[in-house]
């Protein structure tokens, strides 16, 4: 039962996110992230790369600017159904489906070669949070990218959320939990905030872009 209450709250809040923050947006968004990871995956688009799922996509903006840039063909789940609504419309050549990260069960076992986590990963509670790293790494294949956009604390940060006091803000740095495998390795890493392009003091403050790889197995 805690988990169906988590899921309805993150729907609840991915309608209320939208609205608040993309509704007015008319526009591709080309942010320094999206930028960065087409300059980082470039290299691997054609060759390596042919698919690229972001999960918490919200408007689609992001995913339609970096499938575009690599041509590569772009999916999307995402918790708020209006969201998925706008985004159909505006993007129409995106696959897009409504859902949340615990459950990517519309997907194959290793069928995404590119996987991007979006700003959600402080949102996801204790009570999905495993589920979801066992399925992001189920629909990665080996050889293929994982990128996750949220904050970069060194110890966990958990409050109440000021957008929404049912919902915990949980700081972290969230590829940690994928590094301790040793199935991934780290590629690259940004360190930035909501408004500046470069490290934060203040802890709270810190957010970070990081892109790793799934090794092969042997």
């Amino acid at each position: 039962m805690k988990v169906n209450k988590t899921v309805e709250h993150l729907t609840q809040h991915g309608d209320k996110y939208f609205e608040r923050n993309f509704k007015q947006n008319s526009s591709m968004q080309k942010t320094k992230a999206s930028e960065l990871l087409v300059d980082w995956l470039t290299p691997f688009a054609k060759t390596d790369i042919f698919n690229m799922l972001e999960i918490g996509c919200g408007a689609c903006n992001q995913l339609a600017y970096i499938s575009n840039k690599l041509e590569i063909d772009g999916f999307g789940i995402e918790p708020s159904k209006k969201a998925i609504a706008y985004a159909a419309k505006k993007y129409p050549g995106l696959k897009l489906s409504h859902g949340t990260s615990n459950d990517l069960s519309i997907y194959k076992d290793s069928q995404f070669d590119f996987v991007h986590l979006g700003f959600f990963m402080y949102l996801v509670n204790r009570e999905i949070y495993d589920h979801t790293i066992s399925e992001v790494s189920r629909v990665l294949r080996n050889g293929g990218f994982l990128s996750k956009l949220d904050f970069a604390t060194n110890e966990m940060i958990e409050k109440s959320y000021s957008h929404d006091k049912a919902l915990k803000v949980i700081k972290n740095d969230q590829s940690k939990v994928f590094l301790k495998q040793k199935d991934y390795f780290l590629v690259n890493k940004f360190s930035f905030t909501h408004t500046q392009d470069f490290f934060a003091f203040d802890i709270d403050e810190r957010l970070s872009l990081q892109l790793l790889f799934k090794k092969t197995r042997i």
